[in-house]
């Protein structure tokens, strides 16, 4: 097989992404690209990552887009895009018609109204927008909620592995000096921490995943949404400065849990090199997927014994099944000739 070019593995498909467009909003900058806008900062400090829309299936692909019709209006403090969006793959066609707006007093207006063009289940479909974690860990934010009552919470510092904020309708924050505050209309908006997946962000998406999905769309059903952002010179008091903060370090010592280290399935065989590295971190235990439908896991299995040997580790066994009795019984067959 060829393998797949940068932008194939980037963006899904072989042709480059149009060229980025760095535009401002008075003293917001920011960079448009290929329908979306992205870092958007005041001075050094990023105020969000980016805002996107996209239509998600019913198994959670997000649909290639193609841009069309697409008008920027550049007047150096503001600006103006428009631009049609068409989604469509195998069961999915679907058309976006899109503006943004950008001012000379620190606002953005983001809107976007599509029409189904075919019948289609779909898990998410419409805004997305990151936060970046640098500048909103551990910083206050007001939540507003769809029946407008207000609380005070906080960007996690620590990884949630839950939503923090729920049933958004707008959400203050503070970057440096600046008061920023995000609306949104059209529907009900959440946040996760997309540091469970690596990412150095939080996510603020629709639909709730609360609502049961997939939905179904028929032909004609429209889809209509608006971001607003609005930036203001406000000085939070709940933002100390740094000199503020102590630290003491407590004498007591605490036990880390037992930690293990996954099997590659791209890799064979480990080198003599991979060995000498994970015996001298000494994980706990070598965990090994194992899918007993595929014709060459007593390969792998064989494989895995010897590397915990050679690890002088615990070889701990993820098996999965299509049919249940016989592919046991010849996994226990084959497992008891090792001790």
């Amino acid at each position: 097989m060829q393998r797949p070019s940068n932008n194939e593995l980037s963006y899904g498909h072989p042709d480059p992404l149009p060229s980025p467009k760095v535009l401002h909003a008075g003293s917001l900058s920011l960079v448009y690209q290929h329908g979306f806008i992205r870092y958007i900062r005041m001075g050094d400090l990023e105020v969000l990552r980016m805002i996107n829309h996209l239509v998600r299936d019913k198994n959670w692909n997000t649909i290639t887009q193609v841009i069309e019709n697409e008008v920027i209006d550049d007047r150096g403090d503001s600006f103006s895009i428009k631009y049609d969006c068409r989604v469509r793959q195998h069961q999915v066609d679907f058309l976006w018609e899109c503006q943004i707006e950008g001012t000379a007093d620190c606002r953005l207006e983001f809107s976007i109204r599509g029409r189904a063009l075919s019948a289609f289940k779909r898990n998410r479909i419409g805004f997305t927008v990151l936060h970046p974690n640098r500048e909103c860990q551990g910083q206050p934010v007001t939540i507003w909620h769809s029946d407008d009552s207000s609380e005070d919470s906080v960007f996690p510092r620590l990884i949630s592995p839950h939503q923090p904020f729920m049933d958004i309708k707008a959400m203050q924050w503070y970057v440096g000096g600046n008061c920023a505050k995000l609306s949104f209309s059209g529907e009900v908006f959440e946040t996760e921490d997309q540091r469970n997946w690596t990412d150095d962000s939080f996510k603020t998406y629709c639909t709730p995943l609360a609502i049961p999905f997939p939905q179904q769309l028929e032909v004609g059903d429209t889809v209509e949404q608006k971001i607003q952002l609005n930036i203001t010179q406000d000085s939070s008091p709940a933002i100390r400065d740094a000199s503020q903060y102590s630290f003491e370090v407590l004498p007591q010592k605490y036990q880390l849990p037992l930690i293990g280290v996954g099997r590659s399935s791209e890799v064979d065989q480990l080198t003599a090199d991979q060995e000498q590295l994970l015996t001298a971190v000494n994980f706990d235990h070598y965990q090994v997927d194992l899918k007993l439908f595929d014709h060459t896991w007593e390969t792998q299995f064989e494989n895995a014994v010897a590397e915990a040997l050679r690890l002088n580790t615990v070889l701990e066994l993820s098996l999965f099944f299509k049919q249940v009795e016989p592919e046991i019984a010849v996994f226990l067959e084959i497992a008891a000739r090792h001790q």
